[in-house]
C-alpha cells in the first residue's frame, strides 16, 4: 500500500480533531501533521515536504491563501497538492480565487465525511500519475489524457455527489411539510420549521457556479470555442453541452440539473439539430473535437 504525507493546517482545534479522525477512519496508510498556523504551516513543509496539504482559509497569522500563494512562488514546494477548506469563504468567487492562486480543490466547511475522504483519495490517485516521472518524451501526451480523463471523471463524480445530496434533502423537506400539514400543534410546528430552515441551509446553491469554474479549469477554451462556432446557444444548451463533453448519461445530466430524463433527451435533440450533426453521429465525440 502506498504511503502519503498528509498535513492539515486548521487554527480551530475541532475542525482539526475532525479531519485527522476522518483520515484515520479512511484506514489509508497515512503519516499525518497539522499545524494551527499559517507560520508553522510552512516551517513543517520545509522540514518535510508533505504529498497534500489541507489547508485552512482564515488563520490567525497569515492567511491560507497566502501560504498557498508562497508554496508556489517556491520551486521547492511549487509541486505540492493543496485543498483549500473554509467555513467563511464560501461563494464561487472565492473558489476562482483559490483556484487561481495555485489549489487543486476546495472544500466548505462543515465537510461532509464522505465527500472529505473522497476528495483526499481522488487528489492522491492524482499525485500518483506524477510519482512515476515521465520516462520519455512519449510518454508526455498519453500522461496529459489521462490526467485530463481523470480530472473530468472527478469533475462529475462530485458534482453528482453534490447535487444527489440536495434532491435528498429537499425531498426531505417536502415529505416533513406534507406529515405536518396534518397537524396543529404549534410548539411542533415552531420546531419542524426550525428544522426546516437548517436542511434549508445546508442546500449547496453554488454547484453549477463552481462545476463550471471547476470545469473550465480542465477545459479552458471549450466554452469559447463552442460559442464562437455556435454563437445562439442558449445558457441551457451551454449547459447540456458542457456536461455532454464530460460523457455523463442523460440520468446524470437530469440529475445535475434538476429535470427530467425526457427533458434531457428532447434537449439533446434539439442541440443535434441546431448544430447540424446526423443522428448517427456521437454527439459527446463531436463536442470532444471542439
Amino acid at each position: 500500500m502506498e504511503s502519503y504525507t498528509i498535513l492539515v493546517v486548521d487554527d480551530e482545534v475541532f475542525n482539526l480533531k475532525i479531519h485527522i479522525e476522518f483520515l484515520l477512519e479512511s484506514n489509508q496508510n497515512y503519516e499525518i501533521l497539522q499545524a494551527n498556523t499559517g507560520r508553522l504551516a510552512l516551517s513543517i513543509i520545509k522540514k518535510k515536504k508533505p504529498d497534500l496539504i489541507l489547508l485552512d482559509w482564515e488563520l490567525p497569522d497569515i492567511s491560507g491563501i497566502k501560504v498557498l500563494r508562497e508554496l508556489r512562488e517556491n520551486k521547492e514546494t511549487s509541486d505540492i497538492a493543496v485543498i483549500i477548506i473554509t467555513g467563511m469563504m464560501t461563494t464561487s468567487g472565492h473558489l476562482q480565487q483559490a483556484l487561481e492562486s495555485g489549489a487543486i480543490d476546495f472544500m466548505r466547511k462543515p465537510v461532509n465525511r464522505i465527500e472529505f475522504n473522497a476528495r483526499v483519495r481522488s487528489m492522491l490517485k492524482l499525485i500518483d500519475f506524477y510519482r512515476d516521472k515521465i520516462k520519455n518524451e512519449k510518454e508526455i501526451n498519453r500522461i496529459l489524457k489521462e490526467t485530463i480523463d481523470f480530472k473530468d471523471r472527478e469533475l462529475a463524480s462530485n458534482t453528482l455527489f453534490m447535487a444527489k445530496q440536495n434532491t435528498e434533502i429537499l425531498k426531505m423537506v417536502e415529505e416533513l411539510k406534507e406529515s405536518f400539514n396534518v397537524h396543529n400543534f404549534n410548539k411542533l410546528r415552531n420546531e419542524f420549521n426550525d428544522f426546516v430552515e437548517k436542511l434549508l441551509f445546508k442546500v449547496d446553491n453554488n454547484i453549477w457556479e463552481d462545476f463550471k469554474i471547476r470545469f473550465e479549469k480542465v477545459h479552458p477554451n471549450f466554452s469559447k470555442n463552442l460559442l464562437e462556432k455556435y454563437s445562439d446557444l442558449s445558457p441551457t444548451e451551454l449547459k447540456l453541452s458542457i456536461l455532454l463533453r464530460l460523457n455523463l448519461s442523460s440520468k446524470e445530466i437530469a440529475e445535475i440539473l434538476s429535470i427530467q430524463v425526457d427533458s434531457v433527451k428532447t434537449a439533446r435533440s434539439r442541440l443535434r439539430k441546431k448544430m447540424g450533426i446526423s443522428l448517427d453521429a456521437n454527439l459527446t465525440n463531436f463536442l470532444s473535437n471542439i
